[in-house]
């Protein structure tokens, strides 16, 4: 698609316009789900699973915009709505599942669904870096720019290692880091060439440098091995733990004949959690009550699986998110009622994730309401004010904007959408390596 639709900005025919059409189509039909949904906006690799998504992806956004920028040029009604569409999907990539990967830990290989390959390498930093500038450029949509500088903080030591994964002196970008935040220290050519992409975009969007992760309170994976079995409930080895079409998370499960349960502490905080079961999905009945202390907070059908297709196994295995929120430290206790089902783990985050980000410029918090109600957080700065809120919604349409004097702020998130703190000089508009293009004043920005 990226090469279609450089031909077609070239003068290529009809034929080639038509081929990337129907292409964009295809790829678009594999964006699903919503801030609270599985797979929260992103475009998915491949249409034989609904249950995995991988970095391999990455670029599918960006081949969306290209395309609809292609597309629409010159404008025809003919492909008004199919551009419209390209660009909705590219965003609901970008501005919804892009948020919910940056707070829960950075750009992760391969979420299956559990955020089990939990590696990153520069091709999925770099393609998700280049989608948000390249979406950003598309529909004028800025708020993808923060996200973009946050996601560019991987090269220069903003990541689970604190050290920078790329080298100006000599143009070397490490082969990798690791989940325990060890990094491989060779430089293949496929990370080469995508870091010195990432610094070609980055020279050109002159965006601001962030150096290390100040604080970080997100996605927290809790096994189902973990949780405390009564009534008959075990755990269960899988074998395989990959079926081709989704992977156990700690390649084993818990199964609940009828009547059992499982219960799990869930981790303290400040603020409620949002609860996401990983369970597997069949055509045979199946079904779950779920309760915080003696309050219910949700039921699960397992049986909507729905009919095999074209994936490599019956059945599947999905988050459903609870209806309820729960309160943090709370006794979570899953009761089965029509068994057997089985489970797998459960995704906990607040409902408003945040992590904050800051280097010799700027300091740059990001707030994600996984969410479908608004919900108010509180974040603390590393210096003082005035700092710049902004929120947006999970299109990345600005939804406010305020300035404060104080360090530590309460922002509204919309639904599903994400916030955004900045201290220092915009980090959007300023090339690190010429300081002063932006100065921010208690009335705003003066550039």
């Amino acid at each position: 698609m990226l090469g279609l639709a450089a031909y077609v900005h070239a003068g290529g025919g009809p034929a080639a316009r038509t081929a990337l059409a129907q292409l964009a189509e295809g790829i678009a039909a594999l964006s699903a789900g919503d801030a609270k949904t599985w797979p929260y906006g992103a475009v998915m690799p491949a249409a034989n699973s609904r249950s995995s998504w991988h970095a391999w992806a990455a670029q599918m956004p960006t081949a969306l915009a290209v395309a609809a920028t292609a597309l629409g040029r010159p404008a025809q009604p003919a492909t008004a709505l199919l551009t419209t569409a390209l660009l909705a999907a590219a965003l609901r990539d970008a501005a919804g599942f892009t948020p919910a990967l940056l707070t829960a830990g950075g750009c992760d290989n391969g979420w299956l669904p559990a955020p089990i390959d939990r590696s990153q390498i520069a091709y999925g930093v770099d393609a998700r870096l280049r989608a948000l500038l390249t979406i950003a450029d598309a529909t004028g949509r800025d708020g993808l720019r923060l996200l973009a500088t946050i996601t560019a903080g991987w090269y220069f030591g903003a990541n689970r290692a604190g050290q920078p994964m790329y080298d100006p002196a000599t143009g070397v970008t490490f082969d990798g880091l690791a989940p325990d935040g060890s990094i491989n220290r060779n430089s293949g050519a496929e990370s080469t060439i995508h870091g010195q992409l990432s610094m070609l975009a980055l020279d050109r969007a002159g965006l601001a440098r962030l150096t290390r992760v100040v604080s970080h309170d997100g996605l927290e994976v809790l096994e189902a091995e973990a949780g405390r079995m009564a009534g008959g409930a075990a755990i269960v080895t899988a074998d395989p733990a990959y079926t081709g079409e989704y992977q156990w998370s700690g390649g084993s499960y818990a199964t609940l004949p009828t009547a059992a349960s499982v219960s799990w502490t869930l981790p303290a905080g400040n603020r409620p959690l949002l609860i996401r079961p990983i369970v597997e999905l069949t055509d045979h009945p199946g079904r779950t009550s779920w309760r915080a202390g003696s309050a219910g907070v949700g039921a699960i059908d397992h049986g909507t699986g729905g009919a095999q297709g074209i994936s490599p196994v019956p059945g599947t295995l999905l988050p459903v998110s609870l209806a309820q929120s729960v309160p943090a430290g709370a006794t979570l206790t899953a009761v089965c009622s029509t068994g057997p089902v089985r489970i797998d783990a459960l995704l906990v985050e607040p409902v408003v994730a945040t992590l904050v980000m800051a280097g010799p410029d700027a300091a740059l918090a990001l707030l994600r309401n996984g969410d479908q109600v608004s919900h108010t957080c509180t974040v603390t700065m590393p210096d003082g004010g005035p700092v710049v809120i902004e929120t947006y919604d999970d299109q990345a349409r600005p939804y406010g904007r305020q300035v404060s004097s104080h360090r530590t702020v309460l922002v509204e998130v919309p639904p599903g959408g994400f916030g955004t703190v900045i201290h220092g000089r915009d980090p959007r508009f300023l090339d690190a390596r010429n300081p002063g293009v932006a100065i921010m004043n208690s009335s705003g920005w003066t550039l």
